[in-house]
């Protein structure tokens, strides 16, 4: 497992739609090591999800960490770990809410955004069964937010103009300072 460096918005990769992951490719050494690679990513930094093309891979994949998004909930609970969507796709939607939002990919920065109350999902998960989910509330949020991903959308993109621009020139700032130290991409402790 590798822990992997994020993309920083505005870069291609974080604007471009993901390529659909093959059926063949579902099961496979590849995609098993990027699945390894990206909850060990999320984790580290402590993220509740990461979508491939934060760490640089354009396939239509995320992750999200259960038990970061809920970690208030009760510890009878137990451990959740991590759900899989490889190809996921928003079949229904419904309501309105509205989440404050960041981004591993946009260090810094919340702001908050519309989404739906609920949502309907169709994904592959990692043994490459096809399976739909109901979400609600904060996963409805969080997993309509690496969807977007998927689709070379993140978060700014629905917000006003202004709010848009002034945090682009936030992002500039940080990347100078970043390639001043040396970095190309968000730099991650432990990461290759």
């Amino acid at each position: 497992m590798t822990i992997r460096n994020i993309k920083m918005w505005p870069c291609e990769i974080l604007t471009t739609p993901t390529e659909e992951v093959q059926d063949g490719h579902v099961g496979g050494p590849d995609m098993q090591e990027l699945l390894r690679d990206m909850m060990e990513t999320c984790a580290a930094i402590g993220g509740i999800g990461l979508a491939a093309p934060q760490i640089g891979v354009p396939w239509r994949v995320a992750v999200v960490n259960m038990d970061q998004l809920f970690q208030d909930a009760e510890e009878s609970q137990g451990r959740m770990g991590f759900m899989i969507l490889i190809n996921p796709t928003v079949i229904e939607s419904q309501g309105r809410q509205f989440s404050r939002e960041g981004c591993l990919s946009i260090p810094g920065v919340s702001a908050q955004v519309p989404r739906p109350e609920a949502l309907t999902v169709e994904y592959t998960d990692q043994e490459g069964s096809r399976r739909s989910i109901l979400l609600q509330g904060a996963q409805a949020a969080v997993v309509m937010h690496e969807i977007d991903h998927l689709d070379g959308t993140v978060f700014p993109d629905h917000l006003p103009r202004w709010k848009r621009s002034s945090i682009r020139k936030r992002m500039g700032r940080v990347r100078k300072r970043l390639r001043q130290m040396g970095f190309k991409h968000l730099p991650i402790p432990g990461a290759e």
